[in-house]
């Protein structure tokens, strides 16, 4: 459950303001320093913006659209949540059936954390076992389909919030915040900023609370993480029973559950995924039979890519290069590693950035890497991205080519500039600066694009970081017509061309030999539905 340590709007703004899913070059720690010290509890939120979109790669070929909300949105939120954390805090202490309450962390990368679902399979194994059936739903699209109008029915009911609709009911202003950061959309929520986490975790825990008032058979047990819903009972018809009850709560709040991935299991729930126990079975056989028999690391590597390819599970590639990455020996042995690296990136592009971290390791602990092959990869990879705005890879692949000192070809660069989302667009501009050292000339057509429109609004990043940076011709960009305030800008962008990856952000030079990890174990939470069931250790 939440404690009473209250939220800061300094750490909202610096630590989760941006997707969590960017690479470390992307932050917002300047521009959140910059936006608290200087409104100081100023409220911005008058003007309609909207956020700047970032199409990133998801699970089982999936995508999910992230956004990089506006500054004015980041700075609204974070003073509200600040300004009424008891409230809030109030509200989580009350839910029995949430393990994904928003805890607040100094020690975190982000402003606030929730129970990882490595935890969660723990908890529900703990919670669930004793039960023959267990029912599983989840709430369908829930930040993109969340009600903005919900959020004052959470706390203060549905009935007081539809007849005040003025900021002198408190969580009106909220609703506002939201709708204005979007349009005035009042259909969704931005996905990705820790603003969004807490306020949809307001709402799913009035929908656990109605139907907690709806449930009278005490005897199941329900156990919800983020908008996942696992119920146990004794019988069928009590998990069916309860299961229709909560389908009620959560239709109250305008929202639905996913029909196609609501089921009741008897007795044949599984607690964790045996192919990728098998997976980890073999490797770790594998490795220590290295000294006599080496390809059998081959034979553990091509069992996981069958597994994938019957499963349709990519995210069991993921959990292999996590074993990669824990072997001491995967450096000597990089002529085995290599070759694997390249399969996995052409059967899901969503572990490219597990395959740079450990790329980035090879180069930084042994020196070298074949560049010539890597260059060429980069290439086709972001060729097939770009033309589908697919940002994650786009983006990953391009700090992963700063990293390494690879240059990406000005052509592919200007076809991001010209059609990428912005996000993407700055990462290939600070590219073309850093890299390739583009002037004034090389910078006139991407500049076409900042023409301060209606639909331009969401292009924010692009103007603000192009002023920030201070590139060619950013004494012609006027920000106030791009919806935000330029007196804010001092020195604070978003992007760090040198920032390295986390595992050798705070060590010397002279010892980056000594670094075992290319991975940072906190990867895992970026997405509650990312990790897969993890086996226990034996």
């Amino acid at each position: 459950m939440a404690g009473m340590d209250i939220i800061s709007k300094l750490d909202l703004l610096r630590k989760g303001m941006l997707p969590e899913n960017l690479p470390p070059s992307f932050g917002s720690h300047l521009l959140g320093t910059r936006l608290a010290e200087y409104y100081s509890g100023s409220d911005l939120s008058k003007k309609l913006n909207k956020h700047s979109p970032y199409n990133a790669s998801k699970r089982g070929g999936h995508r999910r659209i992230f956004s990089a909300i506006h500054p004015s949105m980041a700075y609204n939120s974070s003073l509200f949540l600040e300004r009424n954390w008891r409230d809030v805090s109030q509200i989580f202490s009350q839910d029995t059936f949430s393990y994904s309450i928003p805890q607040v962390l100094p020690s975190s990368r982000r402003a606030v954390v929730i129970t990882s679902q490595h935890e969660m399979d723990q908890t529900k194994l703990e919670k669930l076992s004793r039960y023959r059936y267990i029912a599983k739903t989840d709430i369908s699209r829930f930040y993109h389909s969340l009600y903005t109008h919900t959020i004052p029915w959470a706390v203060h009911g549905k009935v007081q919030a539809k007849a005040n609709k003025t900021d002198s009911l408190l969580f009106n202003q909220l609703d506002r915040i939201f709708r204005n950061g979007q349009d005035g959309q009042t259909i969704g929520i931005p996905v990705g900023p820790d603003a969004s986490r807490i306020t949809a975790e307001i709402v799913s825990c009035a929908i656990d609370l109605t139907a907690k008032n709806l449930i009278l058979d005490r005897s199941a047990t329900i156990v919800r993480h983020v908008d996942d819903v696992w119920i146990g009972a004794h019988s069928y018809e009590t998990a069916e029973s309860i299961l229709g009850f909560y389908r009620t709560a959560i239709q109250s709040f305008e929202l639905d559950i996913n029909e196609s991935k609501t089921k009741i299991f008897d007795s044949n729930f599984d607690f964790i995924d045996l192919g990728i126990a098998e997976i980890d079975l073999r490797f770790d056989h594998a490795v220590e039979s290295m000294s006599e028999k080496p390809e059998k690391v081959r034979d553990a590597l091509e069992f996981a890519l069958q597994y994938v390819k019957k499963s349709n599970d990519d995210g069991a590639l993921k959990y292999t290069l996590r074993k990669i990455d824990k072997w001491g020996k995967k450096g000597l042995y990089w002529h085995i590693i290599e070759p694997y690296l390249l399969r996995f990136m052409q059967i899901s592009s969503h572990c490219c950035d597990y395959v740079y971290a450990i790329l980035i390791w090879r180069k930084f602990t042994f020196g070298a890497i074949d560049e010539e092959l890597w260059s060429d990869v980069f290439d086709r990879f972001i060729r097939i991205h770009a033309d589908l705005r697919h940002d994650s890879e786009i983006i990953w692949t391009i700090y992963a080519a700063n990293i390494l000192e690879i240059d990406i070809h000005s052509d592919l660069l200007l076809s991001i500039m010209k059609s990428g989302h912005a996000l993407s667009v700055i990462a290939a501009l600070d590219h073309a600066h850093h890299r390739l050292n583009w002037g004034a000339e090389e910078y006139a057509l991407p500049f076409e694009r900042l023409q301060p429109t209606e639909d331009s609004r969401e292009d924010w990043p692009i103007f603000y970081e192009w002023k920030a940076q201070e590139w060619p011709a950013f004494n012609r960009i006027n920000l106030q017509e791009a919806f935000f305030v330029e007196s804010s800008l001092a020195n604070s962008n978003i992007i760090n061309h040198n920032a390295l990856p986390l595992a050798f952000a705070n060590v010397d030079v002279s010892e980056y030999e000594n670094v075992n990890n290319a991975l940072d174990p906190d990867d895992l939470d970026y997405d509650h539905k990312e990790e897969i069931k993890i086996p226990p250790p034996f």
